[in-house]
């Protein structure tokens, strides 16, 4: 059952979007009805795609989908711009100081333990999740999910997962995760997950290893193209009607050669925690005389600015929780922070040749939205939008 017009017109005027098969006009909405008990919807991330790819680079499925239904001019990432706080925001409607994931590598000030996207234990436990995914949601309004990867997918929320889960791999390729997803929809229709997520990396691997504006990133779009393409195709003849969310969680940016900045040649860091690489990283101790001296001095360093929590922009939304870092580091465009190294003699140096975490008003951070289905508008582009507000918009499909 959709929600009610006043709700969603509420939501579209918010957002300046039309969605869910909704069409604003000056008196009513009018809803498309359903196609069965809930409609379907394959939620798909494509990691590390730029807001630009697909104009310059084309990719025929991926393009249709957005041309034919409802496409964002870009998607505005939450802060900080990585990949598991805005997969996690994504699919819960929070930003990362409220659903838990604040990095990619943070310390929690309180239970004094530290989460690492490398650590398959810290992923799957379910500690450090707040909020209710999209697969949890839907399964608690009684409809069956499904999850071809996505961060968090592994941790129970409340003692529960989706119905069907398949916990990250990456050896598993772009083909075989869309052929899952086909698996899962050919299930007898009493068995059949009515939301399903998709999650492809190798957009972003080549965007880090060789530039956004490579070859390989090239090849890696139209390899995920023909990925959906393989599912769209097949959703087509049998007939089955999808609402198909295409997503991405940041962009990419250069580094350039030459501006790596090696914190600890400039500030005594040993008497902190340190979590985080790249444009931002932050430091956690419990002296705060240490922690404003130390503000201070990374100050002075070019091409650094340094914040105390309390004093992080508030538009950045990132300033309420004690596994957000006591001092936030960032960089300037195109820089580079490597924290960590100790030697005097050791190379202060990353082989990166690009990638993200700058602010979310920096456009090359932006990814893409794009949705199109039997309960989506069609033909229509709207303004930037922010990817805390997805999450409503599926549930408002689903019916959930």
């Amino acid at each position: 059952m959709l929600t009610s017009p006043i709700k969603i017109l509420c939501f579209l005027l918010a957002t300046v979007a039309v969605f869910a098969g909704f069409t604003l006009n000056e008196t009513d909405l009018t809803p498309k009805e359903p196609t069965k008990d809930a409609p379907y919807v394959v939620f798909i991330s494509i990691d590390g795609y730029r807001f630009d790819y697909t104009e310059k680079y084309h990719p025929k499925v991926i393009s249709q989908l957005a041309d034919q239904g409802l496409q964002a001019r870009s998607l505005r990432p939450s802060f900080p711009t990585l990949t598991f706080p805005n997969h996690i925001s994504l699919v819960t409607g929070k930003f990362p100081q409220n659903h838990g994931i604040v990095a990619n590598f943070f310390y929690d000030k309180d239970t004094k333990e530290e989460y690492r996207m490398n650590n398959s234990a810290a992923v799957a436990d379910g500690k450090w999740y707040s909020g209710e995914p999209l697969w949890i949601a839907a399964e608690n309004s009684g409809i069956t999910a499904a999850t071809m990867f996505w961060v968090g997918n592994m941790a129970t929320y409340g003692g529960k997962r989706a119905s069907y889960t398949r916990d990250y791999d990456k050896n598993v390729n772009n083909q075989d995760r869309s052929q899952q997803v086909i698996d899962w929809l050919s299930l007898p229709e009493s068995r059949r997950p009515h939301f399903i997520t998709l999650y492809f990396d190798v957009v972003d691997t080549k965007g880090h290893a060789f530039g956004p504006e490579s070859n390989e990133v090239a090849l890696a779009v139209a390899d995920v193209d023909s990925a959906i393409g393989k599912l769209v195709d097949w959703t087509a003849q049998q007939k089955l009607d999808i609402n198909f969310f295409v997503v991405s969680d940041h962009g990419m940016k250069t580094v350039d050669e030459g501006k790596v900045i090696c914190l600890r040649q400039s500030v005594d860091l040993k008497d902190f925690k340190v979590m985080e690489r790249g444009p931002m990283t932050m430091l956690y101790s419990d002296d705060m005389s240490l922690i404003t001296q130390t503000v201070e001095q990374l100050n002075k360093i070019p091409n650094v600015t340094a914040y105390l929590k309390k004093d992080f922009p508030s538009r950045l939304n990132f300033n309420n929780s004690n596994r957000i870092g006591d001092i936030i580091v960032t960089a300037a465009e195109h820089y580079y922070l490597v924290p960590e190294v100790l030697l005097p003699d050791a190379k202060c140096e990353t082989r990166t040749k690009a990638t993200h975490g700058w602010d979310i008003e920096d456009t090359e951070m932006h990814g893409i939205f794009y949705a199109n289905g039997p309960n989506i508008v069609d033909h229509k582009v709207i303004d930037t939008i922010r990817n805390v507000d997805i999450y409503p918009m599926v549930l408002d499909i689903l019916g959930a």
